[in-house]
C-alpha cells in the first residue's frame, strides 16, 4: 500500500508541474505577443484563458522567500512575474441591454446601474 500512495503523490506533483510549465509558456507567448498562444496544453491554461487572454484585468500574486536557501525559487518566481507584467491587456466592458430599453447603447440605463 505504501508504494501506491507514493506513486499517487508523484503523479500529482508531476501533473502540477506540467500545468505550471504550460502556464509559464502561455505567459511567455502573451508577453512576446506571439501569434500562437498554447492555451490547450493543460487544463489550467484552458480554464484561465479568459483571464490571461487580455480581455480583462488580471492580478497575479507571487510569493517569495527572503532566505538564501530559497534564492533560486525566488529568482525564477520574480522572472515569471516580470514576464507576466509585460502582458498587454485590453480590458473590454460588455454591456447587457434589455430589449425594452429605449436608451442608446452607450447610455443604457441598465448598464449604467450595473457599473455604479
Amino acid at each position: 500500500m505504501l508504494g501506491t500512495k507514493g506513486d499517487t503523490r508523484f503523479k500529482e506533483a508531476t501533473n502540477i508541474n506540467t500545468s505550471l510549465l504550460a502556464m509559464g509558456n502561455v505567459v511567455q507567448a502573451l508577453a512576446k505577443q506571439q501569434t500562437h498562444v498554447p492555451f490547450r496544453d493543460s487544463n489550467l491554461t484552458r480554464v484561465l484563458e479568459g483571464s490571461l487572454g487580455g480581455l480583462c484585468r488580471t492580478s497575479l500574486l507571487v510569493c517569495v522567500a527572503p532566505e538564501m536557501y530559497h534564492a533560486t525559487e525566488t529568482q525564477s518566481t520574480l522572472e515569471f512575474a516580470a514576464r507576466a507584467i509585460a502582458i498587454v491587456a485590453k480590458p473590454v466592458v460588455f454591456q447587457v441591454r434589455h430589449t425594452r430599453c429605449p436608451c442608446p447603447p452607450r447610455q443604457c440605463c441598465s448598464a449604467a446601474s450595473q457599473l455604479n
